[in-house]
């Protein structure tokens, strides 16, 4: 897949869009599933992750763009597809060690199910637009988590990105409070979710940094496919232990849908979940993670659009000067964090070395 930074705005913004949709589309499905059709949020959970292991024919469609000379044999494809995946095992779990790394994706995904778990328990009382509010508090919980683990410095521009941002969550969360219908359990489930969302992506830069000096952009991308692919079959494989607790413990009874009307929502819940993880794996690369992190406070307005259509939330968000007041915050604030320096310098350095980048693999082939 080339590189199209800098080249394609048009697309660009279209991906951006198309991620900003899933995630609304993703939260609007577990809201439907969950509350109406089979209201299980773990055994939800674990069926929808499940589809992270479609990422895999992602690896295997780059596959000759990404295996090297050495590693071809045109008179037995059998070995060279074998020696392609052998290559790329390695080469993702780089100098970590493929037990450490699959030991990593095991954690991840166990961090995901929990925090889908308290996700979709808070969808069960309240909107799918205000959940998406709350879980702006993702990213100043990710600065100061990524400063204590990662020991990233910190400048005054990000202290006051994340001032913002609460204040402008607290704009939004606050006026429905009045509500009779209201949830304080939900808010503060979606508020755990949030905290458990900035542990995962933690983790998930934990590991990344392992051989990311070594790694050009296209490798990045397959890295972060089969990492989507290897928490998908540790999700399959590890799972089912926590269900089986959950069943014990009489927390959530699992239990096989028995209608087709739910198999079938279950596999298109599960599909938009993986479109939302590859259409922000894909925003990502054809963009950059700031610009991802920035454009993610533009849910907030999609979702109550989406909310007011489709009817779906139970406590509704007014459109007053609060809202609007929490939106402006809440992106202003989330820019301060992410831009560090500043968002152009980031911008054009990315462009740049993403040119260096298509130009050196010109010169190879």
């Amino acid at each position: 897949m080339p590189a199209m930074y800098c080249q394609k705005p048009l697309l660009q913004a279209l991906i951006v869009f198309f991620y900003l949709s899933t995630w609304v589309a993703n939260g609007e499905m577990l809201q439907k599933v969950t509350t109406q059709l089979y209201k299980r949020p773990a055994s939800t959970t674990w069926f929808s992750y499940n589809f992270m292991t479609l990422s895999f024919l992602w690896v295997a469609a780059l596959r000759r763009q990404n295996t090297p000379k050495d590693f071809q044999n045109k008179e037995n494809k059998r070995e060279s597809f074998t020696n392609y995946w052998r290559h790329r095992i390695q080469e993702w779990a780089g100098t970590m060690g493929i037990a450490k790394a699959v030991g990593v994706c095991v954690c991840i995904s166990q961090l995901l199910m929990a925090l889908n778990v308290f996700m979709v328990s808070g969808l069960q009382c309240i909107s799918v637009s205000l959940s998406n509010a709350i879980y702006q508090l993702q990213t100043p919980l990710t600065i100061l988590l990524s400063m204590i683990w990662l020991k990233e410095r910190f400048c005054a521009t990000q202290a006051k990105g994340i001032i913002l941002a609460i204040v402008g969550v607290a704009f939004i969360v606050v006026p429905p409070l009045d509500s009779k219908d209201l949830c304080i359990k939900g808010i503060l489930q979606t508020i755990v979710s949030s905290m458990i969302g900035a542990v995962y992506l933690i983790s998930w830069r934990w590991l990344d940094r392992k051989n990311a000096a070594e790694s050009s952009t296209r490798e990045g991308f397959v890295d972060a496919h089969f990492t989507l692919g290897m928490i998908g079959v540790c999700n399959l494989l590890t799972g089912w232990p926590i269900l089986i607790i959950l069943h014990i413990l009489d927390i959530e009874q699992f239990e096989w849908p028995n209608d087709r009307t739910v198999w079938l929502w279950l596999i298109v819940n599960g599909i938009v979940e993986y479109l939302f993880d590859v259409a922000c794996a894909v925003a990502i690369y054809v963009t950059s993670p700031v610009v991802v992190s920035v454009t993610a406070p533009l849910t907030i307005p999609l979702s109550i659009l989406v909310d007011r259509k489709l009817h779906t939330n139970k406590i509704g968000m007014p459109l007053d000067w609060f809202l609007f007041a929490g939106g402006v915050l809440v992106l202003v604030g989330t820019v301060l964090m992410e831009t560090k320096p500043s968002l152009s310098k980031i911008m054009r350095s990315d462009c740049e070395k993403r040119k260096q980048e298509d130009f050196g693999s010109q010169m190879v082939v």
